[in-house]
C-alpha cells in the first residue's frame, strides 16, 4: 500500500505533464518533434500508473471499514485535497468549451481547427483519466464509512467535489465531450487527422487521441454520474438525513446535506448526463457503464426522495421539489423509455423503434435519436447478445460475475423509471403518474411495465440474449417486491385502454414470482442479497417471491373480476367492462403469457408449501413463504374460477391428435383443474378420518384441512361446470361454451332458465330462478332446441374428448368427495364446540360474484354452507350428463356411483342437523334445496332409480323388501381394511405382475367375508336419508315462500319411494343396467296429469324429471299428481299439520338422525376407476406437488392393472395397494382391456 507521499507526488507530477502538452499545443506548431515525443511519452506512463492506482482501489464487493483497501482510498482522497484536484480540474473543464467551439467552427477550414481539436483531445483525456480516478474513490469510500460515524470527515474529503460549480462543469463538459466525438467523427476531420504535419502533433499520438475521443464521450458522462450519485449516496449515510419519521414530523434537514442536494439540483447534473448518453455516438467504450450508473444513481434518488417526504422543514420540502424537478426532464423521461426498452431487448423482445417512442406523452427534450431507438439497444439487438463491459462495474456490486450479471442493473432500470413515475411521495404506495412533459401516458405506462414483466420474466427462463443472466440467477429481483410491485397497477392506473396491458404485466409477473418461489422452495433461488448496499441490498428479503406472487394474484383477481373501469365499453367490471373485441384482445394477450400454466404453477406452490400437512410449514426460512401462499390461494382458486380458460384444445384436424398437456409455461385452463381435483382428493382422505377424532391437535389439523378445503371448492366446482359445457360442445351439440372471449355466467349468474323442452335434449333442466340452487341447476340444463338450430361446432379430436372425460369424471367426483369431508367435518366440530351456538355469519351464496375469503372464523358451520352447495352442484352437472343423448356418453351410472352420491347427500343433511328447528341461518335454504335437486337428478336416472328410492325408502317399508335388496346388492361395499384378512406389506412397484399368485389367495379369503357382509351394507345403505330429510330439509323447505315447488317436490319423491319399498313389485323394479328392461324411463306427463302405467321404478323415473320440469317452472306450473293419485299439496299440509302436533319435541327429534354415522361407501364398477389418458397419481392422499403441472411428475402405471398410475418413487403406489389397490387391480386390468376392445374394435 503505498503512502499519502507517493499519491501526492503522483498527482503532482500528473497536472504538471497536461498542463506543459496544453501549453506547447496553444503556443502553434511545435519546432522540436523530438522534445513534444519525449512529453507525450511521460504523460502516457504518468496516465498509465494513474489507472493503475485507481484500479488498486476499486476492488469487487464492498469495501469494509479498517481495511488496506479503505485506507487506501482515505490517504488518495487526502492526496486529491492537498494538490486542490477540484480546483485543477474545475479550470481546465471551464476552459474546454471555448476551445470546442473553435475545433467545431464549421466556416473555418478543417486544417486550421486541427490545433484547437488537438488540444481539446489532450484536455478532454487528461481531465476524464483524473475524473475516472476521483470518482469511483469517492462513491467507494462514501459506502463504505460514510454511515459508520465518520460522515464529517468523509464529507470534508467530498466537499471540494461535490460544490454547485464544480458539479455544473462536469455536466457541462459531459455534453461538451459528446459534441466534441461527433466533431471529430466528421470526414473532413478524420481527414485532417490523418493528413497533419508533424510539428502539430506526432502521427502516433494524434492517432490515438483520434480513436481515444470515443474513448472520452462515454468516460465523462460516466463520471458525471458517479459524482451525482456521491451527492446521493452522501445526503443517504447521514444519520439524521432520511429516516421513515413519518410525515409532519418537524424535523430538520441537517445544512451539509441540504447544501450538498441543492448543489446537485442547481446544477442540472442528472438531466445534462442523460442527455449526453442519449447523444453519445455509438460505439462508445464506457456507455454500458454510464448507463448502468445513473440508472443506478436516480433509483438511489427516487428512495431519498421518499426520505425527503419525511421532513416537514421547509429547507427539505425545497430541496426535495428541486431535486424532483430534475428526475422529471423531459430528458430524463427519455432516457428511462431507452433503458425499459433496452431490458426488454435483453429479455429476446424486439426493439420498439420510433412508433412507439412517440406514444411516451411529452415532449423528448433534445436527447436520442430520431428512430427513436438508442444505438446501444440496436446494436444488442442486431449482435445478438448483450454488448460487454458491465461486468466491471457489476464487479463492484456481486462477488460473482457469472451469477446473474445484470440483475442489479436491471433493477435499477425498473425502478429508476417505473419507481419515479408510480410511487407516492412517500414512497409506501402505488399512483398514477402525475401529466407532465415527458411523462408516458396511463396507456403507454401499461405497456412498458407489460414488457419490462415479460423481459424479466424471459430473462430468468434464459430465453434472453446470449451472455444475459448466464450461470446461475440469483432471484435477486424476483425477491425483491418493492420492485415487482411497480409492475402491477392502481386502481388509478386503470383505463379501457390499459387494462388489457395491465393484464398481460399482472400476467407476467406472477409467472416470474412462480419461478421464483419455485427456485426458493428447491433451495436453488439464492441467499441474502449479494449487496450488502444498494438497490438490491435494501429491497431482497426472505420470502420476497411469494409476496410477489401474492400481490400480483390479488392485482388479476381484481382487474378480471371487481376492478371498475371508468368508460368502459362492456356491461361490468374488470375484463367484462373491455368491449368484444378489446376482451379478445386481452384473452389472447393473457394466453401468450401462460396465465393457466402460471395459475396452477401457484396453486401447486401453494400445496408444496403446506408440506404433507396444510397446518405445517417446510421450515422456519420458508414462514414467510407458507403464510403467503396460503393467504393467495383464496384469490388463485378465484381466478380459476372467473377467467373463461379452456379445458379443451382447440378442433383441428390433425392426423394423430395428442393429449393435451399443459407446456412447461403454460398451456390451457386444464392443468389448474387436474391440480385442484388432485388437492380436493388429498384432503378428503385426510378429512374422513378425522372427522370422528378428538383430542386439540386433531381439531387443529381438522381446521387446516377445512379452511383449505372450503377455498378449493369454487374454482373445483366451476371447473366441472365449465369442462362439461366444453364437452357438450365438443362432442357435436351446440350449447354454451367456456372458450367465447367473454367470461361464462357464474352458477348463480344465470338470468334466464332453460325451457322444459330442453330438459328432453340432455337429461331434465332444473331451474328455479329464484334461487342459487335453481341457477345452478338451469347451467347443468341441457341446451334448448332454439340453441340447436344456431348448428353445431366442430367436434374435438377423439383422443382429447377421451381424455377430458376422464377429467370431467375425476374433477366431479374428488369435488362430491371434498364436500361430503367439509360436510361431515363441519358438523363433527360443531358438536364438540360451542360453534353451533355463534351468531350466524354472513354468507356469500355458491355462485356469487364476490370472492369467498377463507378467514379463521369462517369456519363456523354456516360458512361451509357454500363449499357443500358446490359439491351438490358437480354431482347434479354429472347426473345430468349421465343422460346426455349425445353419440358419446359423458357420464355413466358408476362414474356416479364413485362420487358416493348417498353419503354426500347425508353428510349435508347432518350439517343442516347442526341448528335448532328455530335456527334459520343464511345459506341453510340453498344447502336444502341443492339437496333436493341432486336427489331429482338422481332419481332421474334410470341405472340409479332402484337406489335412490332404497335411500328413500322407510325404515318399515325397507325392511319388507330387505332379503330382495341384499341378494341383488352387487353393488356394496368392500369391509374395511382390517376385516380383509392377511396385509400385504413390502410390496411398491410392479405388483399386478409380481404378485398374481398373492392375488388369488387374497381373493378366495376375502369373498367369504365380502359375501357375509353384503347383507350388513346393504341394510345399511336402505332409508340412509329418509329420516334426515324429514327431520331438517323439509321443514327448512316448507318455510320458504313460496314453499310448493321444493318441499311439495321432496315429499312427493318420499312418498313415491315409500310406495315403491311398499308396493307389490317393490323387489323387482329399477334399471339394474343399461341393458334390462327397465333401461328407459317412462315419459313424463303433462303437469297436472297423473301417471299411467308402467313398474314402480319406472315410475320414480318419471315422478323425479316431471318434478323437475314443475321446479324449472319456479313451482308456478301447476304441480303434477302422483302415480297413486296423491296431490303435492295434499302431502305438504299434511306434513305442516303433522309439525304442528310434534311442536316443541323438534330438538330431540333432531338428535337421533344427527348422531348416525355416514352411509357405508358403494361399490364402484372398476370401468369408472380406469384412467387410460388422464395423467395423475392414482393414490387419494398423494401429496406431490411438484413441477409446474401434474404432467411434470414421473409418474409410472401400475404393472399389473395398467390401468392406474402412481408418483416415481413416492410411496404412493405401497400406500394405496395396502389401503384399497390390491382388492381391484385384477378387475381393473380387465376393464382397461374393455375399454380398449371398445375403443378400438378389431
Amino acid at each position: 500500500m503505498a503512502d499519502q507521499a507517493a499519491y501526492t507526488r503522483l498527482l503532482r507530477n500528473y497536472m504538471a505533464a497536461v498542463d506543459v502538452l496544453d501549453r506547447l499545443h496553444r503556443s502553434g506548431p511545435v519546432a522540436d518533434n523530438a522534445r513534444l515525443s519525449a512529453r507525450h511519452k511521460a504523460f502516457t506512463a504518468l496516465s498509465k500508473t494513474l489507472s493503475e492506482t485507481a484500479l488498486s482501489m476499486d476492488p469487487p464487493g464492498h469495501i469494509q471499514p479498517g481495511t488496506d483497501v479503505e485506507a487506501s482510498l482515505r490517504l488518495w482522497l487526502q492526496a486529491c485535497t492537498d494538490v486542490s484536484a477540484s480546483t485543477w480540474l474545475q479550470t481546465h473543464m471551464l476552459a474546454l468549451p471555448a476551445r470546442c467551439a473553435a475545433a467545431a467552427d464549421a466556416s473555418a477550414e478543417p486544417r486550421d481547427r486541427l490545433p484547437h481539436a488537438v488540444a481539446c483531445c489532450l484536455l478532454y483525456g487528461a481531465v476524464s483519466n483524473l475524473l475516472w480516478a476521483v470518482a469511483p474513490a469517492l462513491h467507494r469510500y462514501t459506502a463504505a464509512c460514510g454511515d459508520t460515524g465518520g460522515w464529517a470527515a468523509v464529507h470534508e474529503l467530498c466537499r471540494p467535489f461535490l460544490a454547485r460549480d464544480f458539479l455544473a462543469a462536469v455536466a457541462q463538459t459531459a455534453l461538451g465531450a459528446v459534441s466534441h466525438g461527433l466533431c471529430m467523427m466528421q470526414p473532413a476531420m478524420r481527414a485532417a487527422v490523418r493528413e497533419a504535419p508533424r510539428s502539430c502533433c506526432p502521427p502516433d499520438v494524434l492517432s490515438s487521441w483520434g480513436d481515444g475521443t470515443a474513448t472520452s464521450s462515454g468516460r465523462f458522462p460516466s463520471c458525471g454520474v458517479r459524482f451525482g450519485w456521491l451527492a446521493i449516496t452522501l445526503a443517504m449515510t447521514h444519520p439524521n438525513a432520511v429516516g421513515p419519521t413519518g410525515p409532519g414530523v418537524e424535523l430538520q434537514l441537517p445544512p451539509p446535506v441540504s447544501s450538498v442536494l441543492s448543489a446537485l439540483a442547481e446544477s442540472r447534473l442528472l438531466p445534462t448526463v442523460a442527455e449526453a448518453i442519449l447523444r453519445c455516438p455509438g460505439p462508445a467504450c464506457n456507455m454500458v457503464e454510464s448507463s448502468a450508473l445513473l440508472c443506478g444513481g436516480v433509483s438511489d434518488a427516487v428512495v431519498l426522495l421518499s426520505g425527503l417526504y419525511d421532513f416537514a422543514a421547509s429547507d427539505a420540502a425545497a430541496v426535495r421539489t428541486a431535486l424532483a424537478r430534475q428526475l422529471d426532464d423531459p430528458v430524463v423521461q427519455a432516457y428511462h423509455v431507452a433503458q425499459l426498452d433496452r431490458l426488454a431487448v435483453h429479455g429476446g423482445l424486439e426493439p420498439e423503434g420510433a412508433a412507439a417512442a412517440t406514444q411516451a406523452g411529452g415532449a423528448g427534450g433534445g436527447g436520442g435519436p430520431a428512430d427513436g431507438t438508442w444505438w446501444l439497444t440496436r446494436f444488442e439487438a442486431q449482435s445478438g447478445s448483450v454488448a460487454s463491459g458491465v461486468q466491471y462495474v457489476i464487479a463492484n456490486q456481486l462477488s460473482d460475475e457469472k451469477r446473474a450479471s445484470l440483475e442489479e442493473p436491471h433493477a435499477h432500470a425498473v425502478f429508476a423509471s417505473l419507481g419515479r413515475w408510480r410511487l407516492s411521495e412517500d414512497g409506501r404506495d402505488l399512483r398514477a403518474p402525475p401529466p407532465g412533459p415527458g411523462v408516458p401516458t396511463p396507456e403507454r405506462l401499461a405497456q412498458l411495465a407489460a414488457r419490462a414483466a415479460e423481459a424479466l420474466c424471459r430473462l430468468y427462463r434464459g430465453q434472453g440474449l446470449g451472455g444475459a443472466y448466464r450461470g446461475s440467477p440469483t432471484w435477486q429481483l424476483a425477491r425483491s417486491p418493492a420492485i415487482t410491485r411497480l409492475l402491477l397497477p392502481c386502481p388509478e392506473d386503470v383505463t379501457p385502454s390499459s387494462l388489457l396491458y395491465w393484464l398481460e404485466s399482472a400476467a407476467w409477473s406472477l409467472a416470474l414470482c412462480a419461478e421464483a418461489v419455485a427456485a426458493e422452495l428447491e433451495g436453488s433461488g439464492g441467499g441474502p442479497a449479494q449487496a450488502t448496499w444498494g438497490l438490491l441490498g435494501r429491497y431482497v428479503k426472505a420470502g420476497g417471491p411469494a409476496v410477489g406472487l401474492r400481490q400480483a394474484v390479488t392485482s388479476l383477481a381484481w382487474l378480471v373480476g371487481t376492478g371498475t373501469v371508468e368508460g368502459g365499453t362492456g356491461t361490468g367490471t374488470g375484463l367484462l367492462s373491455l368491449g368484444p373485441a378489446e376482451r379478445a384482445d386481452a384473452l389472447s394477450r393473457l394466453r401468450r403469457a401462460g396465465l393457466a400454466g402460471s395459475l396452477d404453477h401457484a396453486l401447486r406452490l401453494a400445496f408444496t408449501a403446506t408440506s404433507r400437512h396444510p397446518s405445517s410449514a417446510l421450515g422456519p426460512v420458508h414462514t414467510t413463504t407458507t403464510t403467503e401462499l396460503l393467504a393467495c390461494m383464496g384469490s388463485v382458486f378465484e381466478l380459476c374460477r372467473r377467467l373463461p380458460l379452456a379445458l379443451l384444445p382447440p378442433a383441428t384436424a390433425a392426423a394423430r391428435p395428442q393429449v393435451p398437456e399443459s407446456p412447461p409455461y403454460g398451456g390451457d385452463g386444464s392443468g389448474a383443474l387436474v391440480t385442484l381435483s388432485k388437492r380436493a382428493a388429498t384432503l378428503a382422505s385426510w378429512m374422513d378420518p378425522w372427522a370422528e377424532r378428538e383430542g386439540p391437535e386433531a381439531r387443529d389439523a381438522e381446521q387446516a384441512c377445512l379452511r383449505q378445503a372450503v377455498a378449493i371448492m369454487p374454482g373445483l366446482r366451476e371447473g366441472v361446470i365449465r369442462l362439461r359445457k366444453e364437452l357438450t360442445s365438443a362432442l357435436g351439440v351446440p350449447g354454451p361454451t367456456a372458450t367465447s372471449a367473454s367470461p361464462p355466467p357464474a352458477a348463480g349468474d344465470a338470468a334466464a332458465s332453460p325451457s322444459p323442452e330442453g330438459a328432453s335434449a340432455e337429461g331434465a333442466a332444473a331451474t328455479t330462478p329464484t334461487t342459487a340452487a335453481s341457477s345452478s341447476a338451469a347451467a347443468a340444463g341441457a341446451v334448448t332446441p332454439s340453441a340447436a338450430s344456431r348448428g353445431a361446432t366442430s367436434p374435438a379430436p377423439r383422443e382429447a374428448t377421451a381424455w377430458a372425460l376422464e377429467l370431467f369424471a375425476y374433477a366431479y367426483s374428488s369435488c362430491c368427495r371434498l364436500a361430503t369431508a367439509i360436510a361431515i367435518t363441519a358438523a363433527a366440530a360443531a358438536a364438540v364446540t360451542a360453534a353451533a351456538a355463534a351468531p350466524a355469519t354472513e354468507l356469500l351464496s355458491s355462485g356469487d360474484n364476490a370472492a369467498r375469503t377463507v378467514t379463521p372464523e369462517a369456519m363456523a358451520p354456516a360458512a361451509c354452507v357454500p363449499a357443500v352447495c358446490d359439491g351438490l352442484t358437480a354431482l347434479l352437472y354429472a347426473a345430468a350428463a349421465s343422460q346426455s343423448t349425445l353419440s358419446v356418453r359423458q357420464v355413466t351410472a358408476g362414474h356416479l356411483l364413485a362420487c358416493q352420491p348417498h353419503r354426500l347427500l347425508a353428510a349435508a343433511c347432518r350439517l343442516l342437523c347442526v341448528w335448532s328447528p328455530g335456527e334459520q341461518p343464511r345459506g341453510a335454504g340453498l344447502l336444502a334445496s341443492s339437496s333436493l335437486l341432486a336427489l331429482l337428478y338422481l332419481a332421474s336416472v334410470p341405472e340409479l332409480s332402484r337406489r335412490v328410492g332404497a335411500w328413500l325408502t322407510p325404515a318399515a317399508a325397507a325392511a319388507t323388501g330387505a332379503a330382495a335388496a341384499a341378494a341383488e346388492g352387487s353393488g356394496v361395499a368392500k369391509p374395511e381394511e382390517e376385516e380383509r384378512g392377511e396385509q400385504a406389506e413390502g410390496q411398491e412397484e410392479e405388483q399386478g405382475e409380481e404378485q398374481g399368485e398373492n392375488e388369488d389367495q387374497e381373493d378366495e379369503a376375502d369373498k367369504e367375508a365380502d359375501e357375509q357382509a353384503s347383507e350388513e351394507v346393504a341394510a345399511a345403505e336402505r332409508g340412509c336419508l329418509e329420516r334426515l330429510l324429514r327431520a331438517r330439509v323439509i321443514p327448512l323447505l316448507v318455510t320458504r315462500q313460496p314453499p310448493a315447488w321444493a318441499a311439495g317436490g321432496l315429499l312427493a319423491l318420499l312418498h313415491q319411494a315409500a310406495r315403491r319399498g311398499s308396493g307389490p313389485q317393490g323387489t323387482k323394479g329399477g334399471g339394474g343396467g343399461a341393458h334390462g328392461e327397465q333401461g328407459r324411463s317412462t315419459p313424463a306427463p303433462a303437469p297436472g296429469q297423473p301417471f299411467v302405467g308402467g313398474p314402480p321404478d319406472d315410475d320414480l323415473v318419471a315422478v323425479a324429471g316431471s318434478l323437475l320440469g314443475w321446479a324449472a317452472a319456479g313451482g308456478a306450473s301447476e304441480p303434477p299428481v302422483l302415480p297413486d293419485g296423491t296431490r303435492v299439496q295434499a302431502l305438504i299440509d299434511d306434513f305442516v299439520a303433522q309439525q304442528a302436533q310434534t311442536e316443541g319435541g323438534g330438538e330431540e327429534a333432531l338428535k337421533a338422525p344427527a348422531a348416525e354415522p355416514l352411509p357405508p361407501p358403494l361399490a364402484v364398477p372398476t370401468a369408472a376407476l380406469v384412467r387410460r389418458r388422464l395423467r395423475v397419481c392414482g393414490y387419494p392422499g398423494c401429496t406431490s406437488f411438484g413441477g409446474r403441472c401434474e404432467a411434470d411428475l414421473p409418474l409410472k402405471l401400475c404393472g399389473g392393472c395398467r390401468a392406474v398410475r402412481y408418483c416415481a418413487g413416492g410411496g404412493c403406489q405401497s400406500a394405496h395397494w395396502m389401503a384399497a389397490h390390491r382388492y381391484e387391480c385384477r378387475a381393473l386390468a380387465a376393464a382397461r382391456v374393455a375399454a380398449r376392445e371398445v375403443e378400438e374394435p378389431g
